[in-house]
């Protein structure tokens, strides 16, 4: 059986949550609102180095590799994505605490590169 390269990282909410990206300085707060505008919940990403926003139909191939696996945050343990940041930037960063993180909210998922963990404010 082949170990699945993504772990959970937090717990699912609804799908019918909006996303609401705030960037500014490698701060990433993502909200997820409910049809009312209501905030739900709210990750909170420091030393952002990548932001990435897809629909979920350009990630059918993530989503099949995932199959049942769910949640609001997942972890990729072999992204590929950090190295490109890392060639991207020259070598010059040093990136041994960098994770990609995915977040899937609404019919979006976005990815994040971040040297550290988010924080997870749930809003109600």
């Amino acid at each position: 059986m082949v170990q699945s390269r993504y772990k959970a990282y937090f717990a699912n909410v609804d799908s019918s949550v909006a996303l609401k990206l705030i960037y500014d300085d490698g701060d990433l707060h993502i909200h997820g609102l409910d049809s009312k505008g209501i905030l739900v919940v709210e990750l909170h990403f420091r030393d952002v180095l990548l932001t990435r926003i897809s629909p979920e139909g350009v990630r059918l191939r993530l989503l099949t590799e995932l199959g049942e696996k769910s949640g609001l945050v997942l972890i990729d343990e072999q992204s590929k994505l950090i190295g490109w940041v890392l060639e991207e930037g020259l070598r010059t960063r040093d990136m041994s605490q960098a994770k990609h993180f995915l977040v899937f909210l609404g019919e979006e998922i976005v990815d994040v590169v971040s040297l550290s963990d988010p924080e997870i404010v749930n809003g109600s």
